[in-house]
């Protein structure tokens, strides 16, 4: 089978839907199909007649593309994501004119590369440019050209958009659904329109795919309450990296000036859903038992503006013993979880909960919400808190998961069982039985 992946999150970092994304490639090739990839790369303005010449001059822009996400852009094309660039690509109706080619590896010069994992590639100048704007009939005119010219069987989506089965014609649609949290949060007013945009894209999702994924039982029951009559497999996710393979730095705790097993971690967007805010104030509330930072992890995300309020609201004392790290390398990241006392999360919903099962296979004890489909990830081997807009019950846990060493013990014995769930081998498994229901 030709499966063509079209998502925006290939022009990223990896991180989030990127971790998934990446897995289901891995996945898609494990079971021995032909992997292929939409890019947005415009054509490159330098590519010579010679086909030989451009064919190693593409393959290197690519090589380049899929490796740095957008920064590459002003590399490949000057100007890079400038609106004129963008409207001078539309105007010539370059991104209804897909062009696709079969990845010479012998070409790369790197066989570790990220498109040494394709056997070919679409390109649509910008056409992710347009799927994130949400312009819905370029990007599905776009989409469906690529996706005839691909030939491809099946269209994996790594998260939900506007496109419908109808779109991608004669292949098969499937979308990878995170959680719900649009409409599971629906309550949280937004700045602009993007939480309610992205609620309808959801729905859409739900009620235009042939298959859904769903990386949690929580979120699939939720997926069937909206269309009961939806095809839906629950596909667990795994981390982008063996935490036990990965080589920590001792030089992150030197940094931030921490020490081994003295401190509680959070790791995510910090953003409102998380419930920072709360955390902070049930830091506040434990401070004195506790006798210990609380690190922070992540970048800035909706709401970030309120946590900094509340942040600047602690008393001077509690607020030194508070960092935020900002984004760290998967290397920082790994180092500060393996060292921490306990990994900290008590976030209001989860579809799924990547970094508690990442914390349970580092054998760092996990506290989490019991929300959404975090208890599934993490079973026996982490401690809940029942309410997470209760600031006593999280005071009172965090407490007692510092202080309380038989209890992480526990924690940590159960671990390997939880760990042995959440392998790349184990999704592989399930991604492929997932494909074969679309026969």
């Amino acid at each position: 089978m030709r499966i063509l992946f079209v998502s925006p999150d290939i022009e990223e970092p990896r991180r989030g839907i990127g971790v998934i994304l990446n897995s289901m490639i891995i996945a898609a090739n494990e079971a021995g199909h032909e992997v292929g990839v939409l890019s947005g790369q415009p054509k490159a303005r330098n590519i010579r007649d010679s086909r030989a010449v451009s064919s190693r001059i593409e393959h290197l822009h690519m090589q380049r593309y899929l490796e740095d996400g957008r920064a590459s852009f002003e590399h490949i094309v000057p100007g890079g994501l400038r609106i004129r660039n963008i409207l001078k690509a539309t105007l010539k109706l370059e991104v209804f004119r897909p062009r696709a080619f079969t990845i010479d590896r012998s070409l790369l010069n790197n066989p570790d590369a990220e498109l040494s994992k394709f056997s070919f590639v679409v390109q649509a100048s910008y056409v992710y440019q347009f799927m994130t704007r949400n312009f819905s009939l370029m990007t599905r005119l776009a989409v469906r050209r690529a996706v005839k010219k691909s030939k491809a069987d099946i269209v994996i989506l790594a998260s939900p958009s506007m496109l419908r089965k109808r779109d991608v014609k004669p292949a098969r649609l499937v979308h990878f659904m995170h959680d719900v949290m649009p409409i599971e949060l629906a309550e949280t007013p937004p700045d602009n329109d993007t939480p309610l945009r992205y609620a309808r894209q959801l729905t859409s999702s739900i009620r235009n795919s042939d298959l859904m994924l769903a990386n949690s039982k929580d979120t699939k029951k939720k997926i069937l309450e909206i269309s009961p009559k939806s095809s839906v497999e629950v596909v667990y996710g795994a981390p982008s990296s063996n935490p036990q393979e990965v080589k920590t730095d001792a030089s992150i705790l030197e940094k931030f000036k921490l020490g081994n097993d003295g401190y509680l971690l959070f790791i995510s967007s910090i953003e409102k859903r998380k419930n920072i805010s709360l955390l902070l104030d049930a830091y506040v509330d434990a401070f004195d038992r506790l006798a210990m930072p609380l690190v922070l992890v992540g970048g800035q995300g909706y709401g970030f503006e309120d946590i900094a309020k509340k942040y600047w609201s602690l008393p001077t004392h509690i607020r030194k013993e508070v960092v935020f790290t900002g984004y760290v390398s998967e290397t920082e990241k790994f180092s500060l979880l393996k060292n921490a006392r306990a990994f900290v999360f008590p976030s209001v919903y989860e579809g799924f909960g990547l970094m508690v099962a990442e914390s349970i296979m580092s054998n760092t004890p996990v506290l989490a919400s019991r929300k959404g489909g975090l208890a599934e990830v993490g079973g026996e081997a982490a401690h809940y808190i029942e309410n997470p807009y209760d600031l006593k019950e999280i005071s009172e846990k965090m407490i007692e998961i510092s202080t309380n060493q038989k209890l992480r013990n526990t924690l940590r014995k159960n671990a390997k069982t939880v760990s042995e769930t959440f392998t790349q081998d184990k999704f592989n498994k399930r991604f492929k039985k997932a494909l074969e229901s679309l026969k």
